[in-house]
This record gives C-alpha cells, sequence and structure tokens, in this order.
C-alpha cells in the first residue's frame, strides 16, 4: 500500500535538501577558489574536503597516498581544507620548537616524557 506523505512535508524535506546541497557547493566554491588555501599545491579534492584522507585512513593507504602527494607536488602539499603538509627539516625545527602549543599537547605525553611533539 502507498502511504499517504503530505505535500507540505515533502517540500520541506526537498527545501532543507536543496538548503544543504546550496551551501556545500557554496562551501566547496569558497574553499577551492577564494580559501586561504587556493596557492597550496595539491589536488582540488583535498581542498574541498577531509573525506578523501579518511576514506584511505579505513583502507589503511593514508601515508602511502600522502607520499604520493609530496612525490607529485614537491615539498608542500594541500592535505585537507584546513591541513598543509611539510617536507622541510628548518620548517620542522619551527614549528615544533618555536610555534606556542595549546595545553592539550600535555595530555599526549608518553609516562610524562615529552617528545618533539609534545614539548611546548
Amino acid at each position: 500500500m502507498d502511504e499517504y506523505i503530505p505535500s507540505s512535508i515533502s517540500s520541506f524535506g526537498l527545501s532543507i535538501a536543496a538548503s544543504v546541497g546550496a551551501y556545500s557547493v557554496a562551501l566547496w566554491t569558497y574553499r577551492l577558489w577564494f580559501g586561504p588555501l587556493k596557492d597550496v599545491p595539491g589536488p582540488w579534492y583535498t581542498k574541498i574536503s577531509d573525506s578523501w584522507i579518511s576514506l584511505n585512513a579505513l583502507a589503511l593507504r593514508q601515508c602511502h597516498k600522502i607520499d604520493s602527494l609530496f612525490n607529485k607536488y614537491g615539498p608542500v602539499v594541500c592535505l585537507g581544507p584546513n591541513k598543509v603538509g611539510f617536507l622541510d627539516a628548518a620548517a620542522t625545527k619551527i614549528v615544533y620548537s618555536r610555534l606556542p602549543k595549546d595545553l592539550y599537547y600535555q595530555y599526549l605525553r608518553q609516562s610524562g616524557i615529552d617528545s618533539s611533539f609534545t614539548t611546548l
């Protein structure tokens, strides 16, 4: 049997779906052509979403995919809409020694011992 769905409910659902779709397209357009990482080398899909890296992490291919991006695009690569990866010893020293880190990093210490990742 077909159930009757009031038209007001179905049109409300369509308007919500259209709004979510329009917002997603606007956000992706901004990130791809106007966002702060638009000039960082990398494939277009890394600039609009983190889903590619999540799917590769689930498939246990994340490290290989990131390595292939470095091989293709060079030492600086966009890995997500808010992520930039780099392969540079001088930059690593600056990031892990001079830039301030949140106290959240203290929770990541191993047996109370700091590493390059947790040193403030």
